[in-house]
């Protein structure tokens, strides 16, 4: 069993030695922003949603938790102890224990008064903090802040307030699971090669980690690390870069890459070293003022 922590937020995830599914548990996020409540909700029911998709874990929701984090963990400064994180765990049979805590969520906006209309220009701010523990050891791995910020402009008034299923607060709701859900799943169950043909390499992850575009670094496996007692492999270390990978086509289940340098063999770990290149997009430009 295991579980990560950060301030605010507890992951709980398991790698397991068989071939069984780890479980992850997630918690009701707490809302320390003084907006809405529905934010921290949507935000633990995506994230959610992204690890399901992911086809790698069993997934605890946290209507199957409970209120166990409210009554047993949570101090009056919203930090989970990593012992009381742990036997949470392993009284739900979860791996790994997530729970989040949003510290920030909210909107300003400024009007500019033109003869035609009002321009308004919304800047948006989130940031959440995570706890991923190990279940087994109560061991506080991660402790971790994502922070989000953006600002759009557009005429017509804002429609108020910040959400995470609609406008300027949907995009960085999804940015920030993204990024979560990456360090999960690279802390956990980092994505690898699982077939080479040619200068074609298939990986064991989809559209919930891998984009078009992007560039990873081939890590090689290391040396067998064997279990003195039972003789039996339990792991590799990590061994040098092998090559680099170009993502070029993804789907629910697999992604498609292209050997860009060096080589790369069923088994060798990435990691991402460039983003997909951001898309420029030409269109007419509407009148804003009609």
């Amino acid at each position: 069993m295991r579980v990560l922590g950060a301030v605010g937020v507890v992951l709980m995830c398991g790698v397991a030695a068989s071939a069984e599914l780890a479980t992850i548990g997630i918690g009701n996020f707490k809302n320390k922003a003084g907006v809405d409540p529905e934010v921290a909700a949507v935000l633990a029911d995506m994230i959610t949603t992204r690890l399901t998709q992911s086809n790698k874990f069993n997934v605890l929701e946290r209507t199957q938790l409970g209120d166990l984090f409210d009554e047993q963990s949570l101090g009056a400064s919203g930090a989970v102890d990593p012992a009381s994180a742990a036997s949470i765990g392993r009284l739900k049979g979860a791996d790994y224990l997530l729970i989040g805590v949003v510290t920030e969520a909210g909107t300003s906006r400024r009007d500019t008064v033109h003869p035609a209309g009002k321009i308004s220009t919304v800047s948006a701010a989130l940031a959440i903090d995570i706890r991923f523990t190990d279940s087994t050891t109560g061991t506080t791995e991660v402790a971790d802040t994502y922070r989000v910020s953006r600002s759009q402009t557009a005429v017509a008034s804002h429609r108020g307030g910040f959400s995470l299923t609609y406008g300027i607060g949907q995009d960085m709701g999804r940015e920030a699971v993204d990024k979560i859900c990456r360090q999960i799943f690279d802390r956990v169950l980092p994505p690898k090669v699982a077939m080479v043909e040619g200068a074609k390499v298939y990986l064991n992850y989809g559209d919930v980690y891998f984009a078009p575009g992007e560039t990873y670094e081939v890590q090689a496996k290391g040396k067998a690390i064997v279990d003195p007692d039972t003789g039996k492999v339990i792991g590799y270390s990590d061994g040098p870069g092998g090559g680099k990978v170009r993502i070029s086509s993804v789907n629910a289940n697999t992604a498609e890459g292209e050997i860009i340098d060096g080589t790369a063999a069923v088994g060798d770990k990435l990691v991402r070293v460039s983003a997909a290149p951001s898309k420029t997009v030409k269109r007419e430009k509407p009148n804003p003022f009609r």
